[in-house]
């Protein structure tokens, strides 16, 4: 994917969000663990950033606008999380991000029935978000 990445019009940046703990049993955080992921895969060093302050979603979209909002060539943002994953994230990135953002589910390797309590989960979390406007009572 990134040999795919690099051929485009501007320089890649790969943000690897997370402080982790919650949903990590590695006592690395997120962002460790997915660098020596792309790092093993031989992506270059010199194209990931880590933001490891995160600690949930939201905290991930903001701190990585942080790092992003003065660049100003960049024309795709793509965000790669579980699959799961993908719905809240987009609601979040895309209060976030004033701009269009590509989504990208990977496999989650676990049994049938931890997938199904990662999906119900996930649908408390939205339903927390949209019956506490959270999204529209953020500061950043």
């Amino acid at each position: 994917f990134y040999k795919k990445l690099k051929k485009g019009k501007h320089p890649t940046k790969i943000i690897l969000s997370g402080k982790g703990g919650h949903a990590n049993s590695d006592i690395r955080g997120e962002a460790d663990i997915m660098f020596d992921y792309l790092k093993d895969r031989k992506v270059p060093d010199d194209v990931m950033t880590k933001e490891r302050k995160s600690r949930n979603t939201i905290e991930n979209a903001i701190e990585t606008y942080q790092l992003l909002k003065d660049v100003t060539d960049m024309d795709t943002l793509i965000v790669i999380t579980s699959e799961f994953h993908i719905y809240r994230s987009k609601m979040i990135f895309d209060y976030v991000f004033d701009m269009p953002i590509k989504y990208i589910g990977t496999y989650t390797d676990v049994s049938r029935e931890a997938y199904d309590k990662l999906v119900q989960n996930e649908s408390r979390l939205i339903n927390w978000l949209c019956w506490n406007n959270i999204l529209e009572n953020l500061n950043f």
